[in-house]
């Protein structure tokens, strides 16, 4: 995969939505998370502290090897879902 594409890939990950819903279902709604370039491993990257909320994350991607992190946090039987949105931008 090249640079670009790559970029673009993790890119649209961290522009993705990051639904989270318990048993019950999808929350209707999400909260916005910012996820900037200090945030390059889990340990570094925000919390997402509950199963029961929808968050959507948001960063930049600088190029190949550039990463992001968050952590989550989940009761038994929490589901993660998990959509990517790209921009419909090129090189995207």
């Amino acid at each position: 995969m090249d640079t670009r594409r790559t970029r673009a890939a993790v890119l649209g990950v961290l522009l993705g939505l990051v639904s989270v819903a318990a048993s019950a279902g999808v929350a209707d709604a999400h909260d916005p998370i910012i996820v900037t370039d200090r945030q390059v491993s889990a340990a570094d990257g925000p919390l997402l502290p509950d199963g029961t909320i929808s968050f959507a994350l948001y960063g930049v991607v600088g190029g190949a090897g550039d990463t992001r992190g968050f952590r989550v946090q989940f009761a038994e039987g929490d589901r993660l879902a998990v959509s990517l949105l790209v921009p419909a931008q090129e090189p995207e």
